[in-house]
């Protein structure tokens, strides 16, 4: 369990006398805030200061964004994260524990930064300050949801859990098709076409995918059989029980919603054969095909995670 520290839990309990409104007020909130235990005061926290950063980054983001998908992300954002802020501060109101009334200093200094960009420059920085903050977001609730003490913090990081996990997808997503994007695209009209060729020819695109390391195709794009992005993948697992090499990726979903993990055999990938974007690899499957799939569901007794320089045909059979 992350360890609180103790200048955060003097915090909880230095709510002035002035602001209570009476002595006996003080010493309320004071016992109020010191009965929550360390993972409360640690979600407490984190959950707090987690979604007024990305409400702010969320409203400048639906201003600015250029691409339609990242400013549809940025609206439900704002919508979602200020229905659970409003939420959250109504439970820490009743629990007289004190709210921050302005942004962690690294949160200002994303949001000044973001503020001086514009166009696709904007959208990549936007959602990978969106990844960022959601999987340090679902990473707090899973932890409050397992281990919070507190029934009213426990219920409430229990019944968001799975939107925050769903918006960690399809930032996930969104974050990977803007990366395609700069990696599609126009190159600089100095560079000779030597220079292009060469740097294509690094990819090695004829070189067998079991030959290729996890390293290799981990965060690569893949595009159906028709040519249909589907996402960036997440790992690369041994299924023990059939000793079968798996790519997960996230597939299906509007704004998150609805989107899943899938398990997609290593033998069904193949490099782009136009290696557009460079690295980028393709599944023989169609869209429907494996939004149709099952959900791929993490069991350590079953799959394991291999080291980055494994080569997939030592993972399992092809």
């Amino acid at each position: 369990m992350r360890r609180l520290s103790f200048a955060f839990a003097a915090a909880l309990l230095a709510m002035p006398v002035g602001l209570a409104g009476s002595p006996s007020s003080a010493q309320e909130a004071e016992q109020q805030a010191a009965d929550l235990v360390e993972q409360d005061q640690i979600f407490a926290s984190e959950a707090s200061a987690n979604s007024r950063m990305e409400i702010e980054l969320s409203k400048l983001a639906t201003e600015r964004a250029e691409d339609r998908e990242v400013k549809q992300f940025a609206e439900h954002m704002v919508q979602e994260h200020d229905q659970m802020s409003q939420e959250l501060s109504s439970i820490l109101a009743d629990l007289k524990v004190p709210q921050p009334d302005s942004m962690p200093a690294q949160a200002k200094s994303d949001l000044d930064r973001l503020s001086g960009l514009s166009g696709p420059s904007f959208d990549r920085e936007y959602m990978k300050l969106m990844v960022r903050s959601h999987d340090k977001a679902a990473a707090a609730f899973g932890d409050q949801s397992e281990a919070g003490r507190n029934a009213a913090l426990k219920k409430f990081a229990s019944t968001h859990l799975g939107a925050i996990r769903a918006h960690l997808d399809r930032a996930l997503t969104l974050d990977g098709k803007m990366s395609v994007a700069t990696q599609t695209a126009p190159t600089d009209p100095l560079q000779s076409q030597g220079e292009a060729n060469a740097d294509a020819a690094n990819i090695e695109p004829n070189k067998p995918i079991e030959q290729r390391t996890v390293a290799d195709v981990v965060e690569q794009p893949v595009f159906t059989r028709d040519d249909e992005l589907v996402g960036k993948i997440k790992e690369v697992m041994l299924d023990q029980t059939s000793r079968t090499c798996l790519a997960i990726l996230p597939v299906g979903g509007v704004l998150g919603i609805g989107e899943k993990d899938v398990a997609v055999e290593c033998s069904k990938l193949r490099h782009k054969a136009d290696n557009e974007p460079k690295g980028a690899l393709v599944v023989d499957a169609t869209e429907d095909e494996l939004k149709d799939s099952p959900a791929f569901e993490m069991s350590e007794k079953r799959y394991l995670h291999y080291p980055d320089d494994r080569k997939l045909g030592e993972l399992g059979k092809f």
